[in-house]
């Protein structure tokens, strides 16, 4: 309902935009313009002006752009039809548009003309048009030009299906079917016949792009045995030219150029991927032989795993259906293999494991190579597994996991915002002051850290006296003001946020029509300012800690909503970095600036508006306000509480800054 809706909606509109024009043309003209539009929807606007049924086939379809100007409607219909290689039916109820036109001409030949049309659409026109079963599946989606007639169908179905190679027409009773034919379907599945002959107990064969797995097949016919090909990715086998040569040979021959090993297993011959394509360690390696191994209560899957771990030389495969694998090595190691794998399938054991501080979905994301997921098996409670194998293959499980399963290693981020105000201020007044002077009006200078003691914030460790002195007199004097003093906690390669911000809530208004005062609507507004602070730290393998810092101030400005009926404005700074720094290296991130201006004037009332007296009792205060945020971030490697040594370190760190630096300095 909603797609017919739409399309009623577009072809109105372009049904409105063809009226447009018609005001600006004499009277009798008639104009169109369609730009890049649906062929249906070009159909049904001139449905809609010329009162005639006009519908599309299934051939009509995709986009196009049409523009006429004249006096008779079927001269733009005809002109549209040529312009997009279209046909059309007419009749007195209908008219038909088609890619495809078929008739009869007049000496019983039949016609056909196609612009641009798939072969199957082709084909069921013909059928349609005479009556005649012609059969198909699946053909190629590519589109053709037909212009031809003939006194057979079949002459003219061949003709269309003469640019595709590969696919032909053969007659079938009444009918006519159309499908690719026997060489093309070879080609396309790849089994494309080879020349194999044989006398005397020798072979000669020609084999060019043929795959491996035909081959194969023909091969172990020769032979007389079943085969099975454990081969993942079928190659294909080309430049062999073989003159009479032994069947070994014929077969090593075709194991070289696809890559491929091979074993005969009593009547079955097994082909495997080769490890190696070197003909040297090929006939070097001549010695190892293919071996079936069963494994009993095992999985083949989980002998195959022990047995790569044990023999990591070795080759092993799998066989899910028959409960046994496929190992290829030297008698001893093959002997060695086998009593391994009675060993392991006595002291299978299963058995719950714990685990710490990582979950089992963690742990199956990262197996160790100790073990494969075929021996493990989640509980359900997501801290602990279930671990089904050889006493062996524990221990060195167990040994790995306990690499893995340690506490992740923590930040612990010291963070200190600081606001410095720097305001300047221009003042004009008239005044004057009389008082007895007392002793001590002299200026004096004093420095002591008073302010700093009450903060969590280690400055005069990290910064030393003097820097913790000027930062003592500027909190004294209200020119900084502490914003954050905090310590933020994080695991390594995790993101911690800190924010403090202020929330104003402001609602809407709108004129009322009658009496045009301003009401409140519904709909609330909310302005969001204060400080954001996003780090995300990883511990590097030398002890470094690696933080991407995200930083951002905003700001609320003057609040003139009752006023002028919108919510104030608001500012923003950001900063975004990426650093590294040694574990309780300080860290500076600056340069978040806001600057205000204001300018104040005060008066006596009546006598300040006298000329040139009145100056004496009026006064102007312009001030500029600076106002910075400076974040100080100190990152500390951290995997618990401080021990008693890291104390002492931090006073003795604090002791060499205070008291030997200023020893030094004096």
């Amino acid at each position: 309902m909603k797609n017919t809706v739409k399309k009623i909606a577009a072809t109105a509109a372009l049904f409105a935009a063809c009226l447009l024009n018609a005001p600006c043309k004499p009277a009798g003209t008639i104009s169109f313009e369609f730009i890049d539009q649906q062929f249906g929807d070009i159909l049904y606007a001139l449905s809609s002006f010329s009162g005639i049924s006009i519908i599309g086939d299934e051939t009509v379809i995709g986009k196009t752009t049409f523009q006429f100007s004249g006096t008779s409607f079927d001269d733009a219909f005809d002109l549209f039809l040529r312009t997009n290689r279209l046909y059309a039916g007419k009749t007195d109820r209908c008219w038909t548009v088609t890619k495809i036109r078929t008739e009869r001409t007049e000496g019983g030949m039949l016609r056909i003309d196609a612009f641009d049309s798939t072969l199957g659409s082709i084909l069921e026109r013909l059928s349609a048009e005479t009556g005649t079963a012609i059969v198909f599946s699946a053909l190629p989606q590519t589109a053709i030009s037909l212009h031809a007639e003939a006194e057979d169908l079949f002459e003219l179905v061949s003709l269309a299906v003469k640019p595709f190679a590969g696919y032909g027409a053969e007659r079938f009773g009444n009918g006519i079917s159309v499908g690719q034919t026997d060489r093309a379907h070879s080609q396309i599945s790849g089994r494309i016949p080879f020349a194999l002959r044989s006398g005397n107990g020798l072979y000669s064969c020609d084999i060019d792009g043929t795959r491996a797995s035909d081959v194969f097949a023909s091969l172990c016919a020769e032979e007389g045995v079943s085969w099975s090909n454990l081969v993942k990715n079928d190659s294909l086998v080309s430049g062999v030219h073989l003159e009479n040569v032994d069947y070994e040979t014929l077969l090593e021959t075709v194991l070289v150029q696809s890559g491929c090993d091979t074993f005969l297993d009593g009547s079955i011959r097994y082909f495997t991927s080769a490890k190696t394509q070197d003909s040297s360690k090929r006939a070097r390696s001549r010695s190892e032989t293919w071996t079936r191994i069963e494994t009993g209560r095992l999985s083949p899957a989980k002998a195959a795993a022990l047995l790569s771990g044990r023999f990591p030389e070795a080759e092993t495969v799998p066989l899910e259906d028959g409960r046994a694998i496929l190992f290829k090595s030297d008698a001893a190691k093959t002997s060695e293999a086998q009593s391994f794998l009675a060993l392991a399938e006595q002291s299978t054991i299963s058995e719950a494991i714990k685990l710490k501080y990582i979950s089992s979905s963690e742990l199956l994301k990262a197996l160790p190579p100790s073990a494969d997921k075929s021996c493990i098996a989640e509980t359900g409670t997501g801290n602990s597994i279930f671990f089904t194998g050889p006493t062996e293959m524990k221990e060195r499980f167990l040994s790995d996991l306990a690499e893995m399963d340690k506490p992740r290693e923590r930040i612990r981020y010291d963070m200190l915002i600081i606001q410095y105000d720097n305001s300047r201020s221009s003042k004009w007044a008239a005044g004057a002051e009389l008082k007895q002077t007392r002793i001590g009006d002299m200026t004096a200078v004093s420095g002591n850290f008073g302010n700093l003691l009450n903060l969590n914030f280690d400055v005069i460790t990290l910064f030393g006296y003097r820097f913790s002195m000027n930062l003592d007199a500027a909190l004294a004097e209200n020119r900084a003001k502490v914003c954050t003093d905090t310590t933020l906690h994080a695991v390594s390669g995790e993101t911690v946020k800190f924010r403090n911000t202020s929330t104003y809530r402001y609602r809407d208004t709108a004129l009322d029509p009658e009496t045009g005062k301003p009401v409140y609507t519904g709909v609330t507004r909310e302005i969001v300012s204060g400080i954001v602070l996003e780090i995300t730290g990883r511990i590097s393998g030398d002890g470094l800690v690696t933080m991407t810092v995200h930083a951002s101030v905003s700001k609320r400005g003057a609040d003139v909503s009752s006023t002028a009926g919108n919510p104030p404005a608001t500012s923003e700074k950001s900063i975004e970095t990426r650093l590294s720094a040694k574990n309780g290296e300080p860290v500076i991130l600056s340069g978040l600036t806001q600057n205000d201006e204001s300018l104040a004037e005060g008066r006596v009332p009546f006598i300040s508006r006298i000329p040139l007296l009145g100056l004496l009792f009026r006064h102007t205060d312009n001030k500029s306000e600076s106002a910075e945020m400076v974040i100080y971030l100190v990152p500390h490697i951290s995997n618990g509480p401080d021990s008693p040594g890291e104390k002492q370190e931090r006073l003795a760190t604090a002791f060499e800054r205070l008291v030997r630096g200023k020893e030094d300095s004096e």
